[in-house]
């Protein structure tokens, strides 16, 4: 017997029987939704682990509340596109970090995520460029078992209309 069960990704209500039970307990709407949440969890891990890296930070400091609010902006962007970005920017990071003055942590926080904001569109659309390319190169691999056969043309001329 199924039961009434609230999908992780959607926020609708389902049936145990139609939603996909994932490894953690969870129901998502399907196994495809999951598979992609969990990467993007890991791009998320991966981006906050290099941003840590650059700022000197190590796990388990407190970091303040404003690098985890711009976190959650950059989701529907995606953490790929956003650890891209951070490895891009990394030298304008590093630059405004040594050179700038900064009131609080949070200011510098600040600063480094308007760096990323600012350039995050650009990262994003040669990603996606990329994919098109990678998804169209796909679609036009012919399977190695088929040959091509080439049929050369006959000779220009009339004569062969004229066999009569």
């Amino acid at each position: 017997m199924s039961r009434r069960v609230k999908c992780q990704d959607t926020g609708e209500y389902s049936t145990s029987d139609c939603a996909y039970r994932a490894v953690n307990g969870k129901y998502w709407s399907s196994e495809v939704a999951y598979q992609q949440w969990v990467k993007n969890k890991e791009w998320r891990q991966k981006s906050i682990d290099i941003l840590f890296e650059i700022l000197g930070y190590q796990s388990g400091m407190t970091v303040p509340g404003v690098l985890w609010k711009n976190f959650a902006k950059y989701e529907k962007m995606g953490y790929e596109t956003v650890y891209e970005t951070i490895i891009g920017e990394r030298k304008n990071i590093e630059w405004a970090m040594q050179n700038k003055e900064f009131k609080s942590e949070a200011g510098l926080i600040s600063y480094v995520c308007k760096i990323l904001e600012n350039h995050m569109m650009d990262y994003y659309k040669t990603i996606q460029a990329v994919k098109k390319q990678k998804q169209i190169n796909e679609a036009m691999q012919l399977p190695e078992d088929i040959e091509i056969q080439n049929k050369k043309q006959g000779s220009r001329d009339i004569s062969r209309f004229l066999e009569d």
